[in-house]
């Protein structure tokens, strides 16, 4: 039986820690990165770079490979988008994702995406390359804080 006085973690339905309505934690222990890539390549370098760092990556091309990742790994800490995605795409992803996660951060490369007026909290590198080690620079900076 369950003391209502005590506190108790949460876990969301994959294991993850939760908030108490069962949300994914975004804790700072947890780099947990969703990144659509659309049908470009950009994002192999950049991927690769991150994975070799510890950071735990899905990649992936179509808003359904984004859905079934998401509820899969249970959320993520970061969803980062490619530059060479529609504003479309890129909305269709977004709303999806914060329609259940509504802090979900955001990291856009590309200026046609960085133009979109995105609610925060989000990070936009329309100046940067997702494949240079500028790129990089700026994404480990806005993860790790």
């Amino acid at each position: 039986m369950r003391d209502i006085g005590t506190s108790e973690s949460v876990l969301d339905m994959s294991g993850h820690p939760a908030d108490p309505m069962g949300m994914p934690s975004h804790s700072k222990d947890s780099h947990d990165l969703l990144a659509l890539s659309g049908l470009g390549n950009g994002f192999a370098g950049l991927v690769s770079e991150l994975s070799a760092r510890g950071l735990r990556v899905d990649q992936v091309n179509t808003l359904e490979e984004l859905r079934m990742a998401f509820f899969q790994r249970g959320g993520h800490e970061f969803l980062i988008l490619a530059p060479e995605l529609s504003p479309n795409i890129a909305c269709a992803a977004v709303n999806t994702l914060r329609a259940v996660d509504p802090g979900l951060p955001l990291i856009v490369f590309g200026e046609s995406l960085s133009r979109q007026n995105w609610s925060a909290p989000v990070t936009r590198l329309s100046s940067y390359h997702p494949s240079s080690r500028a790129g990089l620079g700026a994404v480990l900076r806005t993860i790790l804080g």
